[in-house]
């Protein structure tokens, strides 16, 4: 959480394997159009907003890696985007605290 501003970001990463020259050039371009799918100007899956832990100071940073396994029915950008919005329904924030300063942040652990 060292970025700064009033929003977090939310960032995509789909990755073949090394050896599947045929999947890597999915991988740029299913990450833009998660992209904008999920954080477009039109729609926005997160709210940004709520990634911010002290205004102008930090935010939370969020990458989505996502894994291209198989792309042989031409829907790979699809089931990409299905895994997408698994991993953020199951994402929890961390909660923190802040001293008074803004200096320190401490992780609360929610056990």
């Amino acid at each position: 959480h060292t970025r700064t501003g009033r929003e977090g970001t939310l960032r995509f990463r789909a990755a073949s394997a090394p050896h599947e020259e045929a999947l890597a050039s999915l991988e740029a371009g299913a990450a833009r159009v998660l992209e904008r799918a999920f954080v477009g100007r039109q729609r926005r899956a997160l709210d940004l907003e709520s990634l911010c832990v002290t205004a102008g100071k930090r935010v939370w940073h969020i990458e989505v890696a996502l894994a291209i396994t198989c792309a042989d029915d031409g829907c790979a950008t699809e089931a990409l985007g299905i895994a997408a919005v698994a991993a953020l329904r199951a994402f929890r924030r961390p909660e923190v605290s802040v001293d008074t300063t803004g200096a320190n942040v401490t992780h609360i652990d929610g056990a």
